[in-house]
């Protein structure tokens, strides 16, 4: 039989069903799905088990006082289950009753007026620490709310009373929470101040202690002030009370409070008198803090500048009207003031990250100031003042980063320098570079036991991450950009030895060439970036120590600009790349002889047509087994393309070292072509060495660095006339004997000077020799000996 009230209690799904809708539910599932229809089924259904269940059982209190429980979805049935196979061994009880006797509560200590659900609603902290169900909630009060911080009632029955029911409050507050609990928190009404405050996001704690409403009628006159009058003081509907407390200070501060809460809720102007209001008590800073912030907000940068410049003079110790003065200033392209205040910034607050992050942007705002004018300037053909103005900016940031660093927020020097740990800092955008001056120095210093480790400048700021752990920084290629700067800069304050590398004469104030030597290949926009970057080389090399480049012509023009005037030789050579040496057979007279260029740039286009197109045609006209091979940028005249059209043989330029290796390999004479200026003197011999370890000999142009690394007539030919050129190109194609020695030649001293081992030993010496000289000068000075004349020779 179906024991209605057992089968609403027991499965809570069916609870709300009349008896008449239970009876259905039993005939069409409940039998179906195993339910027990009285207490007899739920004993028989537990087996040998179901004696254990007790007659008091209630299955909702057992899951209410054991918090363990809550999270599950239970039925009357599986909660007497747990209970007769866990809980009664655990010790679990299934009965308020029992666990108030258990802690020696007294149910006759709970109020007749207790409301569970407002004993949580009033301590939150209860309800988040699990007491969550009624049983619990009553469990807790009993042992912990009584007489200690938890409380029954959580009323400010004053303002309950004035703000609410506009009377006088009751003695004890009990009236007042009764209210509150039977209709007040129904209507929304807050039972204290602290949560009526909340109720529009201003914490109470700002403006304690509150005001005494007493007193503030008799400071400003009036008949009558509440919380009524609070509220519309506080909503900024009533201006005319000012005076709140008897402190000054206090005063003070409770205007800056509102103020700030104000600024929170995004009323700016409302902010503004208050922190006006503030000042009339006392000139604070923080209340033109307040002020400056407001008029930001309202893209008032002027009326900013001067609030927090006041901020400032009132003895600010934030760092924050500095650093703001900073950017607007900057905003308002007053760099001289920004620059001022960066420096003040630095020295008022040092190790703030706001500081060194304002300082920072201010860096990027300089340079990207300086950039603005540049293109105007190389269009002039002004290249001395692009070159001034970046130094100038430079200058500016190094000095920022100096001021910074001097404030101790970077590691002082090491005692020893670990000389075999060394950070390249390189330009790695362009393949062939990366692979003669970044991977080749690397595989040469790791040849030698050093440790190496590169990264791309574009990535300073993580390349300064590693500075702690190495002492030695090559700055290979990389223009004096913002982050660049910062590294070189902290490098030299921590004490490391700095390097500046480059390979090509493009820090020189003759390059970039005019723009018609390009040949059309470079437009207006790429030659002005050409014109700013060679500053900005030269602004980069005056921040190092040292110098290394690849040939003396580069060396001689560095040494003008790294601070200590001492620049290393160190050339480009082979590597793991290069395939095998091999020596070139004497080939047959009448065989066809192939004359190789490789072009890997746009530049030099014009010193090829001038000085090799006269002697090359020349020379195809009137041999048909000479054959002609370009790889790369080059473009040839239509008339010469078209009078040797069968002899000449253009390829584009790949970026596989192998495959154009392949193409020089099948080469009988290699050409390096450069008309003689001060640019071109410091290009370095590679495409020499390179055709050299296949003893295929080259014909080379008469620039600087190839007339000190050839020995002309014996491992190469200089030409400086297309007449020169021609006679030495037809030596070479009538002479296969004289091609194969002269390329035998150069290609054992190739072995001899460009090898892995001997350029890693010259590296070594490199840095040994820039780290003894770096040592030396910042070793402290022996003291001079002042004689007594005691004792003194005659």
């Amino acid at each position: 039989m179906l024991d209605h009230a057992f089968y609403r209690n027991t499965y809570p799904d069916v609870s709300e069903l009349r008896d008449s809708q239970l009876e259905q539910h039993w005939q069409e599932h409940g039998q179906a799905e195993g339910r027990a229809s009285n207490r007899n089924e739920l004993l028989r259904s537990l087996g040998v088990l179901g004696s254990s269940l007790p007659d008091d059982f209630d299955w909702h209190e057992y899951i209410a006082i054991n918090p363990g429980l809550a999270g599950h979805t239970w039925t009357g049935v599986s909660a007497a289950e747990h209970f007769v196979t866990k809980g009664r061994h655990e010790g679990r009880h299934y009965l308020l009753t029992q666990l108030l006797k258990s802690k020696g509560l007294e149910w006759g200590n709970l109020p007749e007026d207790f409301s569970w659900e407002g004993y949580l609603q009033l301590n939150p902290d209860v309800r988040d620490a699990g007491f969550r169900t009624r049983e619990l909630a009553i469990a807790h009060y009993l042992e912990y709310g009584v007489g200690r911080s938890h409380r029954m009632y959580r009323i400010d029955a004053d303002f309950y009373a004035n703000y609410y029911l506009r009377k006088v409050p009751s003695d004890d507050g009990r009236f007042e929470a009764s209210h509150w609990r039977k209709n007040g928190q129904e209507l929304g009404w807050f039972p204290t101040v602290a949560d009526w405050l909340a109720s529009f996001n201003l914490d109470a704690r700002a403006l304690q202690p509150l005001p005494n409403f007493d007193l503030v009628r008799e400071f400003n006159s009036l008949p009558e002030f509440g919380y009524h009058e609070f509220e519309a003081l506080i909503r900024g509907f009533d201006s005319s009370v000012t005076q709140l407390y008897r402190e000054v200070a206090a005063n003070a501060q409770f205007w800056r409070a509102l103020a700030d809460w104000a600024a929170l809720q995004g009323d700016e102007e409302l902010s503004e008198q208050y922190a006006s209001r503030s000042l009339e008590f006392e000139d604070s800073p923080v209340a033109h803090q307040q002020l400056g912030d407001a008029a930001v907000r309202q893209n008032r940068s002027r009326a900013a500048i001067q609030n927090y410049d006041r901020a400032i003079s009132a003895g600010s110790l934030s760092v924050w009207p500095l650093a703001h003065n900073v950017r607007l200033k900057t905003e308002l392209k007053d760099l001289e003031g920004a620059f001022d205040d960066a420096l003040r910034l630095m020295e008022e607050h040092p190790g703030s990250p706001v500081a060194a992050n304002t300082v920072s942007r201010l860096g990027y705002e300089l340079w990207a100031e300086c950039e603005r004018g540049l293109e105007q300037l190389v269009v002039r053909g002004r290249r001395r003042d692009v070159i001034a103005a970046i130094e100038g900016v430079v200058e500016q940031q190094a000095f920022l980063r100096t001021q910074w660093v001097s404030q101790g927020v970077w590691a002082l020097p090491p005692v020893k320098i670990r000389r075999d740990k060394v950070l390249i800092v390189a330009d790695m955008g362009l393949p062939q570079t990366l692979r003669y001056r970044v991977h080749q120095k690397r595989e040469q210093l790791e040849s030698q036991g050093y440790s190496v480790r590169c990264v791309d400048w574009r990535e300073a700021t993580e390349a300064h991450k590693h500075l702690p752990w190495y002492d030695v920084v090559i700055v290979y290629r990389a223009p004096a950009w913002p982050d660049v700067v910062k590294l070189i800069t902290d490098a030299r304050a921590a004490g490391k030895v700095t390097f500046y590398e480059i390979d090509d004469m493009i820090f020189d104030v003759e390059f970039p060439p005019p723009l018609a030597e390009y040949a059309g290949l470079v437009d207006l926009r790429e030659y002005s970036s050409l014109v700013t970057g060679m500053a900005a080389y030269r602004a980069a090399a005056q921040l190092c120590d040292y110098a290394i480049s690849s040939t003396q012509p580069l060396v001689d023009r560095l040494s003008e600009l790294v601070a200590t005037g001492q620049t290393y030789l160190h050339r480009n050579g082979l590597d793991s790349h290069n395939p095998e040496s091999v020596s070139q057979p004497v080939k047959n007279a009448a065989a066809p002889v192939n004359i190789f260029y490789g072009s890997g740039t746009k530049a030099h286009n014009s010193d090829f047509i001038d000085l090799v197109v006269p002697a090359l045609s020349r020379l195809l006209s009137e041999n048909p087994k000479v054959n002609f091979v370009a790889v790369g940028h080059l473009q040839l005249p239509e008339q010469f393309l078209t009078q040797h059209a069968n002899q000449v043989r253009r390829l584009p330029l790949t970026k596989s070292i192998s495959d154009y290796m392949e193409l020089l390999k099948a080469a009988d004479i290699n050409v390096a072509v450069l008309k003689s200026d001060a640019l071109t003197d410091g290009k370095s011999e590679l495409k020499w060495f390179e055709a050299a370890n296949f003893g295929i000999p080259s014909v080379v142009s008469n620039t600087a660095n190839y007339l000190d690394v050839i020995n002309d007539g014996n491992d190469g030919l200089i030409a400086r006339t297309p007449d020169e050129w021609y006679e030495a190109l037809r030596s070479l194609v009538e002479d296969p004997e004289r091609r194969h020695q002269m390329g035998e030649n150069a290609r054992q001293r190739v072995l001899r000077d460009y090898s892995i081992e001997s350029l890693g030993e010259n590296i070594a010496q490199i840095i040994d020799a820039a780290c003894d000289d770096f040592e030396q000068r910042r070793a402290p000075a022996e003291p001079e000996v002042l004689s007594t004349g005691v004792g003194d020779e005659e």
